[in-house]
């Protein structure tokens, strides 16, 4: 199993954008900046058969949450985040950054498990594991 964490809040995914000068990528930097961590942390082979991925979104605490509410985080216990933006938006982006520095091809995905949470410390967390058995 390969396990990758990028630090920072995480970033969702945005479809291009078409304006008279053409298209453009408003995510363009943060992606390459999440390929850059993925590389720094996996320095193996492309796996080119069917994957397993999980992800774990890390996300922010909002100023408005109860003292309460932060002790229970602060404790270790779970709070799912239900707020924007989209558990597929998040999965998407990188699922996309991963695309030829640990797969192939994102078609080769079979099985994805994601969750957002709030956390102290914002980051992503992403495991692959090679399902190469069938």
């Amino acid at each position: 199993m390969i396990t990758l964490t990028i630090p920072g809040k995480p970033v969702p995914w945005t479809a291009s954008r078409i304006t008279k000068r053409g298209a453009f990528d408003p995510k363009l930097k943060e992606k390459q900046s999440i390929r850059w961590r993925i590389k720094t942390q996996y320095n193996g082979n492309i796996l080119d058969q069917k994957v397993s991925l999980a992800f774990t979104f890390y996300m922010p605490v909002p100023k408005s949450f109860a003292k309460k509410t932060l002790d229970l985080l602060k404790q270790g216990k779970i709070i799912y985040h239900d707020k924007k933006p989209d558990l597929t938006n998040l999965q998407k982006l990188y699922e996309d950054c991963l695309k030829g520095i640990v797969i192939k091809d994102d078609n080769q995905v079979v099985e994805v498990f994601s969750r957002k949470i709030f956390s102290l410390e914002c980051k992503t967390k992403i495991e692959v594991q090679s399902l190469d058995m069938w």
